[in-house]
């Protein structure tokens, strides 16, 4: 484990076993990468993230970019807390990535189209270039991948199914395929592409 990995960590063990104030000195999270870092792995090492967790989704002084990523990211990992909130986060990222996505379509969907290919599924899509967006929306559609085995999995599923985003409703299928989760955008001046493909682990 690095060095870094431990200070985050223990970082977030003090904020979970100390009062508030350990709290009130993350509210700068905004604006610090390695505060984001030990928030989220607060979420994950406490017996009830409820707290942490809506003080994340109330924030409105961060990017909308910004705050449903860092949700992806808390989301994304084993955590205990309130359903309600949980669903409610869920539906904040995905209300959030519909809008990036709403005008791409779907060239093709399903498992690869050549024998060659790594991937055991994989989509490719078209659309209007989403500029600095690109690497939030990638960040978050990573996050929801990983988030199958945590407590978001059902209302990330239930929710992307009802997107206006064909690409959404199509990547929630992609929460049932195991494997390592690839995306890959390629801007172009007028049209943008977006690859997602689930690549199978491999054994050595």
């Amino acid at each position: 484990m690095s060095q870094k990995f431990l200070r985050d960590y223990f970082a977030a063990q003090y904020v979970v076993e100390s009062s508030s104030s350990a709290l009130s000195y993350l509210n700068d999270w905004t604006r610090r990468a390695d505060f984001r870092e030990v928030l989220r792995l607060a979420c994950g090492i406490t017996n009830d993230a409820t707290s942490l967790l809506k003080g994340v989704l109330d924030c409105e002084n961060v990017s909308e970019a910004d705050r449903n990523v860092l949700l992806a990211e808390i989301l994304a990992q084993p955590m205990a807390a309130d359903q309600k909130l949980v669903a409610k986060s869920s539906d904040a990222i995905v209300n959030w990535l519909d809008a990036m996505l709403e005008d791409w379509s779907i060239d093709f969907q399903g498992s690869p189209r050549s024998e060659g290919l790594e991937a055991s599924w994989e989509l490719v899509a078209r659309g209007n270039p989403i500029g600095k967006a690109q690497q939030s929306v990638e960040g978050a559609l990573t996050a929801i991948h990983r988030a199958r085995s945590g407590p978001a999995y059902g209302s990330f599923r239930q929710r992307m199914g009802g997107t206006r985003s064909a690409v959404l409703s199509a990547f929630a299928d992609s929460l049932e395929v195991e494997g390592r989760l690839e995306i890959q955008f390629t801007p172009k001046a007028k049209a943008g592409t977006l690859r997602v493909a689930i690549v199978e682990p491999q054994l050595m």
